[in-house]
């Protein structure tokens, strides 16, 4: 581990002497150890090596006067630095002097400067460097912390080992980046925070996995120290993700890593800190225009499918071959949709997608809309008859109907801890969801299955916990279903984010009546090839069966992680991962459905790339930018045409609502309500704060109600929003 050259930027610092900062990280806990430069050298090397063969180790360039990261602007150095993440070191300008990978794909370096600079000036050349080469915009800061070069990351299975690219790099003159334009600093005032609870449970579905466990960390978990570092992580997230300031506000405020809490300026700090993420964010939250209603009908649809181009050999296109074979007059989309379902199950969490930050397996769930009579059925026949063929029913169980407490018993009795979601009719599934009293929690269970959650349960027969299994989803139904039977919360909740929806609305143009042999061989052909991949990425491993402290512990074969990014699918990624952000904020009822697409793509491109699984006994896979191409084109795709029945449930979401509130309205003495009293009553089933302003909006353009403000309580003088109807026909 090339230790020395984090010695060599200590060594030039102006003070010679002072304390040096070595952070550790264990998942989302860090701690900050210090050591005095340069009497602890050998400690610091000792510490170095020990603690990475366990921990993340983390350096600060600078010499501080105190063992305090916040008196980071004090410093002066001659180091500059950029967090390069995913950038191609060869095209970098301005080109580092030193430059290391931290894992494959990505890189950090640091730019000699021919003087001392100050503190704040350090922070401009950094920000400036991290412009020009499109680093992370959030690492400029004086007190940030880079990888020890050479060091392990333990992120990543594997924990692969860095290397230092080199170290000989040019020097420059705190001038030569005055040209780099900076942004402007972003202005954030007069905020008002709301009830942290609600604003944390309306939002959850939507933010990152990172923000939530920070906003649920224990208060007592909180250690001193952490507290900068995490409040810093978290308003990022937060401002990444989109929400308004107020929002984004609140959270912070109520978080329990507000260091500022109790003070005079609290509100004033933390508003300063949401700026500055504001400002070193590369897409910043902007409102969203009025929404103005549009007639569906006018949404524009795609026309023809989208057909994917893929080699002879690829396992895929074998079976969309042989589907079109003897199911035809069916659209491409029926075969495709059909052959990735059962790749998917097939292939379940025994792989991992390696260079992305969340742990990621490449399990679909797969809902198709189309029309009576246009195929389904029968494409789905010939799906399971596949899958029958390869014998895995017996490891993977098909289930198409099912109670919260038989689908956890299913999953855990089998030899696989893997079941396989095939309802007959989904749409009529979510209706029963709502309104079957044996089914009340079921949403909430498959929202866990599908994200691999940990699931403890006490059923008639035992207490299972049942963790590392696998929950594959394969469903049809009508766009009629599709509709009546989703809700507004489906999509706010991410219910409906976790499938990938295709939608076609065409019929079959009559039916074969005869068609070539061959089909049983052509079957078990295909099932065949499902069999040698199943071998291939589970390596023959048994799923086992542990009890501990009395309960039965459900354990699958051992995950294995040889799917990886090259560059360009990664920046492919990141671009259409970044897009779909930016769709998702202009539209806050869909946002949880679209930004749940980058997912679904990245998903799908190691789908194919597995599906060419002959390349994989030949060392490893990796996903192509061609593949990643042909993945993000299909997604897109498809969430365009979706996105015409997302508007119909809007839409016919809305004419609900506004019927029940009408006939309440009806009722009230005087035919009047509060808002508040319109929310209790109707609040499960308007949803956020966004729908019902939406609907206040639409009632008051129709005419249907006037809106008043009127003192309803003597004793606080407090005046409530009223509701007073005006007309009674729609």
């Amino acid at each position: 581990m090339p230790i020395r050259i984090i010695e060599t930027v200590w060594a030039s610092q102006p003070q010679k002497r002072g304390w040096v900062s070595i952070p550790v990280r264990d998942g989302n806990s860090w701690e900050d150890r210090w050591w005095e430069w340069p009497q602890d050298r050998k400690e610091i090397r000792k510490w170095i090596k020990q603690a990475n063969k366990a921990y993340d180790v983390y350096w600060s360039p600078l010499l501080y006067a105190t063992p305090s990261r916040r008196t980071a602007r004090d410093c002066a150095s001659r180091w500059a630095w950029a967090d390069l993440d995913a950038i191609d070191p060869r095209s970098l300008d301005p080109k580092p002097t030193v430059l290391w990978e931290t894992s494959p794909g990505r890189y950090q370096g640091l730019y000699l400067l021919d003087s001392f600079v100050e503190g704040m000036e350090l922070e401009r050349i950094n920000r400036r460097i991290a412009l020009a080469t499109k680093a992370d915009p959030s690492g400029w800061d004086a007190g940030q912390v880079l990888r020890v070069p050479g060091s392990r990351n333990h992120k990543y299975n594997g924990s692969p080992k860095g290397k230092v690219l080199f170290v000989k790099g040019p020097t420059y003159s705190s001038k030569d980046f005055d040209h780099i334009e900076l942004p402007p600093e972003a202005e954030v005032s007069d905020l008002e925070a709301g009830d942290f609870e609600a604003t944390l449970d309306e939002w959850r579905d939507v933010l990152p996995s990172k923000a939530v466990a920070l906003l649920e960390t224990d208060p007592e978990n909180v250690e001193r120290g952490t507290r900068s570092d995490n409040l810093w992580q978290l308003i990022r997230l937060l401002v990444e993700t989109g929400l308004n300031t107020n929002i984004v506000f609140t959270l912070v405020k109520g978080s329990p890593w507000n260091k500022f809490r109790g003070r005079r300026d609290e509100d004033e700090r933390l508003q300063k800190e949401i700026a500055k993420a504001i400002s070193v964010t590369e897409f910043p939250y902007i409102e969203p225009p009025p929404m103005e209603e549009e007639p569906v009908n006018e949404a524009p649809q795609p026309t023809g499918d989208f057909a994917l181009d893929l080699p002879k050999h690829n396992w895929l296109r074998q079976y969309i071959e042989a589907s079109q074979m003897y199911v035809p007059q069916v659209p491409y989309a029926y075969h495709m949709a059909c052959g990735l379902a059962l790749l998917s199950t097939i292939v379940s969490r025994n792989v991992t997608i390696a260079n992305v930050d969340a742990k990621l397996h490449p399990v679909l769930w797969v809902l198709l809309v189309a029309p009576s009579n246009s195929g389904k059925s029968r494409t789905y026949d010939f799906m399971m008859d596949v899958f029958e063929a390869t014998g895995l029913y017996r490891e993977i169980i098909p289930i198409n109907s099912f109670s919260p407490e038989g689908l956890i018993e299913a999953v855990s009795e089998s030899p696989r801890k893997a079941a396989w979601l095939v309802p007959d009719e989904a749409g009529g599934l979510f209706k029963s969801m709502r309104h079957r009293d044996y089914l009340a929690g079921t949403r909430e269970l498959l929202n866990q299955m599908a994200d691999g959650r940990i699931i403890s349960r006490k059923t008639k027969k035992s207490e299972i916990l049942l963790q590392n299994y696998s929950l594959s989803f394969y469903g049809t139904t009508q766009p009629e279903g599709f509709v009546s039977s989703i809700r507004q919360d489906d999509m706010s909740t991410g219910f409906l984010r976790r499938f990938l929806v295709i939608y076609r609305n065409e019929y079959m143009d009559g039916e074969w009546k005869y068609l070539p042999p061959g089909r049983d061989e052509a079957v078990k052909r295909l099932a065949n090839g499902l069999l040698d991949l199943q071998k291939l990425v589970t390596q023959g491993h048994p799923a086992v069966d542990v009890l501990h402290s009395g309960k039965r512990i459900a354990v699958a074969q051992p995950e294995r992680t040889d799917i990886t990014l090259s560059y360009g699918a990664f920046r492919r990624f990141v671009d259409m991962d970044k897009k779909h952000r930016r769709l998702a904020r202009s539209s806050p009822m869909l946002a949880p459905f679209i930004s749940g697409a980058s997912n679904h793509a990245l998903k799908v491109a190691t789908l194919l790339t597995l599906a060419s699984y002959p390349e994989l006994w030949m060392g490893g896979a990796t996903i192509s930018k061609a593949t990643m191409d042909q993945a993000a084109q299909l997604i897109e795709e498809e969430v365009q045409r979706s996105g015409f029945l997302l508007n119909l449930i809007g839409s016919n979401e809305m004419e609900r609502n506004i019927a029940s509130v009408v006939e309440y309205l009806q009722r009230k003495a005087g035919r009047k309500a509060t808002r508040t009293e319109i929310q209790r009553r109707f609040g499960k089933q308007i949803g956020s704060k966004y729908d019902m302003d939406k609907l206040e909006e639409t009632m008051v353009d129709r005419g249907l109600i006037r809106v008043t403000h009127e003192i309803r309580s003597k004793r606080s003088n407090r005046k409530a929003k009223v509701y007073t109807l005006v007309r009674q026909r729609l």
